[in-house]
Order: C-alpha cells, then sequence, then structure tokens
C-alpha cells in the first residue's frame, strides 16, 4: 500500500464507510481515463491527497465542510470532530423527540 491508499484508507475508518482505491493509470490516453478518481466517499463527500501538505476536504454529510488543510493529522481532527459533533447532533434530536412525544401524552391526559 503507498503513502494516499493508507491516507484515504484511515478517512474512510474515522468516516465508518470504506475506499475503493484505484491505481492511477501509467500513461494516460483517450480511452483509459475514463473513471471518477480516488477520494470519494458515498454519502459523505470528497477529500482529495494533493499531496502531504494539501488536501482538500469537500463534505456534505454529516455537514457541510469545504476546507483545504496543510496536514493529515489535521485532516483526521477534523473528520474526528465532525462525526463527533454528528453523533452529538444525533443523540440531542432523539431526546428532543422523546421529549415531544411525551409532552403530548401527557397533554391529551
Amino acid at each position: 500500500m503507498n503513502e494516499k491508499e493508507l491516507f484515504y484508507e484511515a478517512c474512510g475508518g474515522i468516516l465508518g464507510t470504506i475506499h475503493n482505491y484505484k491505481q492511477p493509470v501509467s500513461r494516460i490516453t483517450r480511452w483509459n481515463n475514463r473513471s471518477a478518481g480516488n477520494g470519494r466517499y458515498e454519502g459523505f463527500g470528497l477529500i482529495r491527497f494533493f499531496g502531504p501538505n494539501k488536501i482538500h476536504i469537500a463534505l456534505n454529510h454529516p455537514e457541510r465542510v469545504n476546507k483545504t488543510c496543510s496536514s493529515k493529522d489535521e485532516v483526521f481532527t477534523l473528520l474526528h470532530e465532525v462525526m463527533t459533533a454528528a453523533a452529538f447532533n444525533i443523540v440531542t434530536e432523539k431526546d428532543n423527540q422523546r421529549q415531544d412525544l411525551l409532552l403530548n401524552i401527557t397533554e391529551t391526559e
């Protein structure tokens, strides 16, 4: 595994999904470069590794994030923060729904 493949796999682990790494073609022609590149996470968005000092993140789920990071550690920290915040929001939303349900039940009685 190369550096990019390990990076994409680590990001997928944080997001809770898998990444299917595609080896780049050695010589690009008109016919062999017709597939989308690496860094696509279905249902989440795109993370592009341009180099160790330039990584672009464009996520739509669980939150909208569009940022360029300068290190892998910064990317991993950002992904952990986004996933933690999303988990907290889900728990809070479910608690609010339960409270609304309980209020509706007590009002009808």
